[in-house]
């Protein structure tokens, strides 16, 4: 096993270790009824599908055909002669605006919609729903993620930075902890809060279709598609999910096929 790898495994068991802290000791559910409901063994069952089936296609299929494509790229040489904490700031700062675009086009291109609208289904959105989201969904962004991380350029430790903050935020930006309004106004200008992302979550998608950041707002905010739920009061306690007829059931088969369903 390489190091990379190995730093893979790490983030991935912090990020599920601070799913089950929010769970059980910031909102102290209890552990046997989360564990034993049919919501916790259809998103964990999900979970170890995707991760099954991931391995296999970076192992099988990416790695073998489309590695040798990854030689491309525009600003290593402006990296390489750039300082260690400016590399890393620009590394954030891209990454989180490839993600906000590709959320984006989630939301606004039907096919892609049809495999993104998984991740709504949850109407008690917390750290549960990260689990949340068909496997064809996660082998499109990491191929587009991967060919954009190679062709900008951007180094591992720029990577490798945004992928701890990331194991961190989801976890936390999908649970309900609230904080002061005055400290809200302020906080999800910089870094997107709970609340912030709740908004995203709304079943009504004319509002639902807002807040698409991955850690910061500031893309919200420059091309305007933020809603700051202090804003308007009618996103402090959205209604979540999805509508009845694009609803999968609780079960693994259901969530699978789900994108091709007719609704």
């Amino acid at each position: 096993m390489d190091f990379i790898s190995l730093q893979k495994i790490i983030l991935k068991l912090l990020n599920y270790f601070l799913v089950f802290f929010i769970l059980f000791v910031v909102y102290r559910k209890n552990i046997l009824n989360v564990i034993f409901s049919s919501r916790f063994i259809a998103y964990s069952s999900l979970e170890v599908f995707k991760k099954i089936f991931m391995l296999f296609f970076v192992g099988y299929v990416f790695t073998p055909y489309f590695n040798d494509l990854l030689n491309f790229s525009i600003l290593e040489n402006f990296y390489a002669n750039s300082h260690y904490v400016f590399v890393v700031l620009i590394s954030l700062l891209l990454i989180d605006f490839f993600q906000y675009v590709l959320h984006f086009i989630q939301h606004n291109v039907p096919v892609l919609w049809r495999l993104h609208r998984l991740h709504h289904f949850d109407k008690t959105v917390d750290g549960l729903t990260n689990f949340l989201s068909h496997p064809i969904e996660g082998v499109i962004g990491f191929i587009l993620l991967s060919f954009f991380i190679a062709i900008i350029g951007i180094p591992i430790e720029g990577l490798f930075v945004y992928t701890i903050l990331t194991a961190i935020h989801e976890p936390y930006g999908h649970s309900d902890i609230r904080f002061t309004e005055k400290f809200e106004k302020v906080f999800n200008k910089i870094f997107i809060t709970p609340q912030f992302h709740r908004v995203h979550h709304h079943l009504d998608m004319k509002r639902g279709n807002s807040n698409f950041g991955g850690l910061f707002p500031f893309w919200d905010m420059l091309f305007g598609t933020a809603v700051f739920p202090n804003k308007n009061k009618i996103f402090t306690n959205p209604t979540l999910g999805i509508s009845v007829d694009q609803k999968p059931d609780y079960s693994i088969l259901s969530f699978l096929i789900n994108p091709f369903k007719k609704s």
